[in-house]
């Protein structure tokens, strides 16, 4: 009987622990994005330092994201850095 306590206590701990990083994913990936739309908005502006800076940060999540990857090429585009534009242009291709 006190068996079969532990055993539903430790599946309960289990399942709470498994929505919880669930929603942290999901946390960080909604934190990267936006860091990202901020590094597309200096892109508009022309600011390709900061949109470098910006954006690279948000590689750590999600490094083949091909929006992020194309905002880092176009970056180094504008930077006159055309070697790290073409290396960024083919990440997200397979």
């Amino acid at each position: 009987m006190n068996l079969n306590r532990v055993f539903r206590t430790t599946m309960l701990f289990c399942v709470l622990l498994a929505f919880s990083c669930a929603s942290d994913v999901a946390l960080r990936k909604k934190q990267e994005e936006a860091k990202r739309n901020v590094g597309e908005a200096y892109l508009a502006e022309r600011n390709f330092y900061r949109c470098i800076e910006r954006a690279t940060g948000s590689g750590k999540v999600v490094p083949d994201d091909p929006l992020l990857q194309n905002c880092l090429g176009l970056a180094y585009m504008g930077k006159k850095r055309l070697d790290l534009a073409v290396v960024h242009f083919k990440k997200p291709l397979p």
